[in-house]
C-alpha cells in the first residue's frame, strides 16, 4: 500500500505544480461560494475562515488505479493570486474516515499558497483525515482537517473543513 500512497502523492504534487505554472492572464472577479456551479468547500486555515470562492475542480474516476476522487478548491480564479488552494485526494470509492498517507487507507491532503506547499502525513510529522459521509456517481459530501507541513517544517492548521461537490 505504501507504493499506492507514494503514487498518489507524486500525482498530486505534479497536479499542484502544473496548476501553479499557469500562464499570465488577467484575473476575473471571483464569484461568491453560493454561485459555484459544482458545490462548496470551506475550512478554517490557521484560525481564519476560508472558502473556495474562485473554483472547485473535481476529478472522479471510479476505475482509476490511484486517486479516483480528487477535489481541489481555490479562493481565486487565478492560481497565481489565490490566497489558498486546498487539495483532497481519496484512493477509495466508499464512505468512511481516511487518514493521511502512508496508511492502508490513505488520503492526500494539502494546502498551497504563493508556490509553497503544506501537506499532511506521518512522513511530514503531521496528520489529517477526510470523512466521506456521501459518495455517489455524481456527489461527494464530507469533512476534513489536517496539519500541513512545508519543506522548512512550518506548519499550517486546516480545521472545520467541509465539502459538498457534484461532478
Amino acid at each position: 500500500m505504501g507504493t499506492r500512497c507514494n503514487l498518489i502523492m507524486v500525482v498530486m504534487l505534479g497536479l499542484l505544480v502544473l496548476s501553479a505554472c499557469s500562464g499570465g492572464n488577467t484575473s476575473p472577479t471571483s464569484p461568491s461560494p453560493s454561485t459555484l456551479p459544482n458545490g462548496s468547500m470551506t475550512a478554517t486555515i490557521d484560525g481564519s475562515p476560508w472558502s473556495a470562492s474562485g473554483f472547485i475542480v473535481v476529478q472522479y474516476r471510479p476505475n482509476a488505479p490511484a486517486a479516483p476522487l480528487v477535489i481541489t478548491g481555490s479562493d481565486s480564479l487565478d492560481t497565481n493570486t489565490a490566497r489558498y488552494i486546498v487539495t483532497l485526494a481519496s484512493p477509495w470509492y466508499r464512505t468512511g474516515t481516511f487518514t493521511a498517507c502512508p496508511a492502508d487507507t490513505c488520503v492526500f491532503l494539502s494546502v498551497q499558497m504563493n508556490g509553497s506547499l503544506w501537506s499532511a502525513g506521518p512522513i511530514q510529522g503531521s496528520s489529517g483525515t477526510i470523512f466521506l459521509s456521501r459518495l455517489t456517481a455524481h456527489n461527494a459530501i464530507g469533512t476534513f482537517s489536517f496539519v500541513g507541513v512545508d519543506l522548512n517544517g512550518t506548519r499550517k492548521s486546516v480545521t472545520n473543513g467541509s465539502f459538498n461537490v457534484t461532478y
